[in-house]
């Protein structure tokens, strides 16, 4: 099928389901993302189409499991043809990739952000598989959007065996062939992309072959030894460990950056270490403010 047959196809189905297309914006893998405008709630939507019914599948088994303000939402979903459609909360095409250098306040908030979400998946056993620059998102409010879970999966025990290569910088062991924990497999990702935000290039070569890949892992020591003065080495090189059993854990990262949890009745309490507990008065009472991330609680102090 021609790419303009393709798209008038597309346009149909989704005109029959009340949205306007508005402008393709990009595609990540077998997924293509479109802008698209409800007609009746005049409100802007992302509609994710894919022709690969596994992987709808999959991603919306995930989705609904998991709910976290930086995690893409999911509105609506239908199945016409040959096309999967799955409409997601609106925003911005802007890939931590597309920004490059990042400022070093602005690292923080990020960071902080990314470790949230992925402890969120974590702790429903989900190993995202694709995470890197490419796949995080920011939308209009700049908040960490997670956005593709293609090749994300339902992890039950503590080691993996599905070696397949589902980004450009997999982890050493995945590479290898030996059984891994996605847990640690993932804080690879995060060091890939804790090194892109502060550097604005990557670590080391993409992946095309093995046995290239891993030389171009072994020179990543080489870098730290000649930039001593780089933004958060220490962790980076624990990030970076080909080792998985002493690699830097997701707790490590969070000490980091400062994040601690605050054990409270009904939820716990993510916020920087400088705060405790933030406090409203409304209607004459005292009322706790929840903040999930630093970058609330920045948002919060900017504002009162």
């Amino acid at each position: 099928m021609s790419c303009l047959k393709m798209m008038s196809e597309l346009t149909q189905v989704l005109n029959d389901h009340s949205y306007n297309v508005i402008k393709p914006m990009f595609s990540i893998g077998q997924n293509t993302y479109i802008e698209v405008q409800h007609r009746q709630h005049n409100q802007f939507f992302v509609c994710k189409i894919t022709e690969s019914p596994k992987i709808f599948e999959i991603e919306n088994k995930i989705l609904s499991r998991i709910s976290h303000k930086n995690i893409i939402k999911v509105f609506e979903k239908f199945q016409e043809k040959q096309f999967n459609f799955t409409i997601l909360e609106h925003f911005m095409p802007v890939s931590l990739e597309k920004i490059g250098v990042i400022p070093k306040e602005q690292i923080r908030m990020y960071s902080l952000q990314i470790l949230c979400a992925l402890e969120h998946c974590s702790s429903y056993g989900i190993y995202i598989g694709n995470l890197s620059p490419k796949t995080i998102f920011i939308d209009k409010y700049g908040m960490i959007k997670f956005v593709d879970f293609q090749h994300a999966m339902l992890i039950p025990k503590r080691y993996c065996t599905r070696f397949s290569i589902t980004t450009q910088f997999p982890a050493p062991e995945i590479v290898q062939g030996i059984p891994f924990n996605p847990k640690a497999a993932d804080m690879w990702s995060i060091g890939i992309i804790l090194f892109y935000m502060v550097n604005g290039t990557y670590p080391c070569k993409e992946f095309t072959n093995a046995e290239e890949y891993m030389a171009s892992v072994e020179n990543i020591k080489s870098i730290f030894q000649f930039n001593e003065d780089m933004l958060h080495a220490d962790i980076l090189i624990n990030l970076f460990q080909t080792d998985p059993n002493i690699r830097a854990t997701l707790e490590d990262v969070r000490k980091v950056f400062g994040l601690v949890t605050i054990k409270l009745q009904r939820k716990s309490l993510e916020v920087n270490k400088t705060c405790v507990e933030v406090a409203i008065r409304r209607r004459a009472k005292v009322r706790p403010v929840h903040l999930n991330s630093y970058a609330e609680v920045k948002s919060y102090f900017n504002s009162v």
